[in-house]
């Protein structure tokens, strides 16, 4: 839904886990003079730690965190509320995804952005302030577990060592998706703006790393 909205894609969505695997759409960005490049292919992928899985199938989603993010240029973490304490052991499988790229000697510049949904209080930046703080920690904390996990000999005890991350920056919260209750609500105006803007910060930061984006061959 998320993609969707932002550029005007095709995904399936439905309520509940709907992605299996990862999907891939091409889009043409011809029509934006402001852009340097002429397409953008957008990755889709099944949420990570999923109830329907097995609690104990973290390879799987080891796996599917490692391709989504050796492939992007920038890639979008969504969470549900805005409360990262159950989103642990998610948290743990991207710092590790991340890491496996700054193993790879990866010369390209890799950026992430996580997007809160259903977060509609107002002055939401400014209240959840202290919360961004504790998501930095707790990035922090595991980009170090990670590095000893991989047995590294000097620990990398800092997120942005292996990512390009701004708490104050790179924290998105969206407001509720629907003006009402489905089958009949209308979609808010407020999530539409949101997801105009974020759409607007995603291109703005692609095209200022552009020099050192992914292309095809590689």
């Amino acid at each position: 839904t998320l993609l969707n909205t932002m550029f005007g894609l095709e995904f399936a969505v439905s309520a509940g886990r709907c992605t299996r695997g990862i999907y891939a759409q091409l889009l043409p960005t011809t029509h934006r003079a402001d852009l340097p490049f002429d397409y953008m292919l957008v990755l889709d992928s099944e949420g990570l730690r999923a109830h329907e899985l097995s609690d104990q199938n973290y390879e799987h989603d080891n796996e599917l965190a490692t391709l989504v993010i050796g492939f992007a240029d920038l890639a979008l973490i969504n969470i549900k509320g805005e409360n990262t304490t159950e989103m642990t052991s998610v948290l743990q499988i991207v710092a590790h995804a991340f890491l496996r790229m700054k193993l790879a000697d990866s010369p390209h510049k890799r950026k992430c952005m996580f997007v809160h949904q259903n977060v509609s209080a107002v002055n939401v930046k400014e209240k959840l302030a202290v919360d961004r703080q504790k998501l930095q920690e707790q990035l922090d904390t595991m980009t170090k577990q990670a590095s000893v996990a991989q047995g590294l000999a000097e620990a990398i005890t800092s997120f942005n060592r292996i990512i390009s991350f701004d708490s104050n920056q790179d924290v998105v919260y969206f407001p509720d998706l629907w003006h009402g209750t489905p089958p009949m609500a209308t979609v808010k105006q407020d999530y539409s703006m949101q997801a105009l803007e974020t759409q607007q910060r995603i291109l703005m930061a692609i095209s200022q790393n552009f020099s050192q984006c992914i292309t095809v061959p590689d």
